[in-house]
């Protein structure tokens, strides 16, 4: 499986949206964790709910791509890999390596996306549907990141096989990602590659 990680407003959703179409099952761990909210606990506001869950919901995850996953290998369609966005705790990764069976020959890869803390908030504030009224910078940083920090995102970025920084064109963050992974046996159709060695770190 493949994991794309990082803060709130890095791109994450982007970056696996410009892949999906090369044979890539596209999962948002929050779409999944925010509809179980929704099922259990609609009266909680959502970060103070998700913050005591300690995995709770990653079975749901689970379920959510592995039925996904055996619709697409029952239509005999195109699957590359699972493309799984959004985790902040290294915990939620781990029970989907240990309770979710590899696709043939394709490696477990975590991919870390990050940014300035200035940028991860304009591009925050830009962004359709998000509460923003009174947001500044100051307040992103506390309740926003803090959120992320209080999750233990930094533990997924410790482990990540890759760190690629998103502070220029999407397009160059998008073909970084692209060329590592054609560097691990993955195959882009319709897309030139020229991944800017200077926006990785390869580890």
């Amino acid at each position: 499986m493949l994991f794309i990680a990082g803060p709130h407003s890095v791109g994450k959703t982007t970056i696996a949206r410009q892949l999906q179409d090369n044979g890539f099952l596209h999962i948002e761990t929050g779409d999944i964790v925010r509809k179980k909210h929704q099922e259990v606990a609609p009266e909680l506001e959502f970060h103070t709910w998700a913050s005591g869950q300690h995995h709770k919901f990653d079975r749901f995850i689970a379920d959510v791509i592995l039925n996904a996953r055996a619709q697409i290998e029952q239509s005999r369609g195109v699957l590359q890999d699972v493309l799984v966005i959004g985790n902040r705790q290294i915990g939620g990764i781990d029970y989907l390596l240990q309770n979710i069976p590899p696709l043939d020959g394709r490696p477990n890869l975590i991919i870390y996306v990050e940014a300035d803390e200035q940028i991860l908030f304009h591009r925050h504030v830009e962004r359709p549907g998000r509460a923003v009224d009174g947001l500044t910078f100051e307040k992103f940083k506390e309740e926003v990141l803090g959120f992320d920090t209080r999750m233990g995102l930094e533990k997924i970025r410790d482990r990540a096989h890759l760190i690629v920084y998103n502070e220029g064109e999407m397009s160059c963050c998008v073909d970084c990602v692209a060329k590592f992974l054609e560097s691990n046996g993955y195959h882009f159709h319709g897309r030139a590659i020229e991944g800017n060695v200077r926006n990785l770190e390869i580890r």
